[in-house]
């Protein structure tokens, strides 16, 4: 009696953690991010095309690649192209990009080239929908919100292929609530790996991908490394999920991506098309045969749980680095009208990361 009671729990378990990491399957258009290998902050190279800058997004297009990018909000409300919020990496200036204003941009260069920081809308009319985009938001101080409404605003009438990814929780759910039209991803990590300072609890949530219950996001971005993530699994296996993957920096891993029919994002190489669309009618076949798929799927994963189980017992502490090298192994419009306040959201993820993505 008292092994069928600890079985009855196991599988209610098993049952809500894979209910909580859904996300939402075929939205419309999400198959025209498909079978494009997209350049990690632009095709950049030292010291002529340093990353996110116009002349790396100007290399990428024209080898017919989408680009990944970092988007901030400035303080009069428009949009800058960095990955870090404090600029000093990129500019050896120790600056925070969100106080700065549009018109100050070009007073900053990047590296030693001749480049400056970019806007958002500039980098829109180099690309002029010939290929694909990848919109991270980088949120600032809780910013989130504008942050969402001001690229949704610059992006009405472009008519490329794009869609919108964050670390941040809270911008995936204003994406869903606001605009849902629009193709939205989580980016995740194993962040009990690189927790900083994020508590436990929050590692534990994001790095599980437990927010998709409130979320529900057409794709997770997870890095390549960490990939074999269980609740990425889950959203892959199971639920059918699209799956980015950064950062790929060697033949080998794009081309693991790639077997793997991942979004590849990558940086140091540069890979040539096979096909121009390899992906598209192998990733997510449709037919009577999905629901056999899915429980195959499902049956594959479950025996992981018991590891998971079995490994955090064990573990009387998570501080250490051991305890979390455990843990880690068993595991796109037009615009409507804005809302005044920001939507509701939990205590989510507030450390701003700014080595990853």
């Amino acid at each position: 009696m008292q092994l069928l009671i600890i079985l009855l729990v196991f599988a209610i378990i098993c049952i809500l953690w894979i209910l909580a990491v859904r996300g939402r399957r075929n939205a419309p258009g999400i198959e025209k991010l498909d079978g494009w290998y997209y350049a990690h902050r632009g095709l950049h190279s030292k010291p002529d095309a340093p990353e996110n800058s116009l002349e790396a997004f100007k290399r990428a297009v024209a080898k017919g690649y989408g680009s990944e990018l970092d988007v901030h909000l400035l303080a009069d409300g428009r949009l800058g192209i960095m990955h870090d919020s404090n600029m000093k990496r990129v500019t050896g200036v120790d600056k925070i990009i969100e106080t700065l204003r549009e018109d100050e941009l070009k007073n900053y260069h990047l590296g030693e080239s001749r480049e400056t920081i970019p806007t958002l809308r500039e980098v829109l009319d180099v690309y002029k929908g010939k290929a694909p985009l990848i919109i991270e938001l980088k949120p600032y101080e809780n910013n989130y919100a504008p942050l969402c409404e001001a690229v949704c605003r610059e992006l009405e009438g472009y008519e490329g292929v794009y869609c919108i990814e964050s670390f941040f929780p809270q911008v995936v759910l204003w994406l869903k609530k606001n605009r849902p039209d629009i193709i939205r991803g989580q980016l995740s990590m194993d962040y009990l790996k690189s927790r900083g300072t994020t508590s436990f609890l929050q590692a534990v949530i994001s790095t599980n991908l437990f927010w998709n219950f409130l979320s529900r996001p057409d794709f997770v971005a997870y890095r390549f490394r960490e990939r074999n993530n269980i609740s990425n699994k889950i959203c892959m296996k199971l639920w059918k999920m699209r799956g980015a993957s950064w950062t790929l920096k060697t033949k080998a891993d794009f081309e693991e991506a790639k077997k793997e029919h991942l979004w590849p994002i990558f940086e140091k190489i540069a890979p040539e098309y096979d096909h121009p669309a390899f992906l598209q009618k192998e990733v997510h076949p449709e037919g009577q045969d999905q629901r056999s798929l899915r429980l195959y799927s499902l049956l594959s994963i479950l025996p992981a749980f018991s590891t998971l189980s079995i490994r955090s017992r064990r573990s009387e502490s998570f501080s250490t680095p051991r305890s979390n090298q455990i843990l880690a192994s068993a595991a796109t419009g037009t615009a409507s009208s804005m809302p005044r306040k920001p939507p509701t959201a939990p205590p989510m993820i507030r450390a701003t990361i700014t080595s990853m993505g």
